[in-house]
């Protein structure tokens, strides 16, 4: 039997110096592995209580931290939403223009200098300047200039 040859050579290994803990493991061979660990029902039941009100209380603790930043956070953008309204408000009151009445001093308005119209292009100008952009490279599927097979579809169609 396995069982005579491993208690004998436990027994050795338990009547040497091995730390505590070391001796407790090999006790679950040779004892009730229930009561191996000299833990019963009422220690775990107090040790695990003790374990799940701590994790309670850490978490309302976080909890109210949270709330307490968000808060905080909460109340210093309202002030500074408030503060956008009100400039914006004031923006949009302002009246857009003035009435100017010929008896009153009226102000001269700034005179704005106007582009002189562009110069007309002629045809060949359009065409390098516009369809050479896509046939010169034959971007997006445009027939590139002197492709004949590209162009007979096109010409064809009119």
């Amino acid at each position: 039997m396995i069982g005579t040859p491993l208690r004998s050579f436990f027994s050795i290994i338990r009547a040497s110096k091995f730390p505590i803990r070391f001796n407790t493991f090999l006790n679950c061979f040779t004892e009730d592995p229930c009561m191996a660990s000299g833990m019963n029902d009422q220690k775990f039941i107090k040790s695990f209580t003790i374990f799940l009100v701590l994790g309670v209380v850490l978490t309302l603790f976080l909890i109210y931290l949270g709330n307490l930043n968000a808060g905080t956070i909460t109340d210093r953008v309202r002030g500074e939403r408030n503060a956008m309204a009100e400039a914006a408000n004031s923006n949009a009151l302002q009246p857009v223009g003035q009435i100017n009445v010929a008896s009153e001093g009226a102000e001269q308005a700034e005179t704005v200098q106007v582009a002189a119209a562009a110069t007309a292009i002629d045809g060949a100008g359009v065409y390098q300047s516009a369809c050479m952009a896509c046939h010169a490279a034959g971007v997006a599927g445009a027939p590139r200039v002197g492709d004949i097979a590209g162009w007979a579809d096109r010409i064809a169609q009119g």
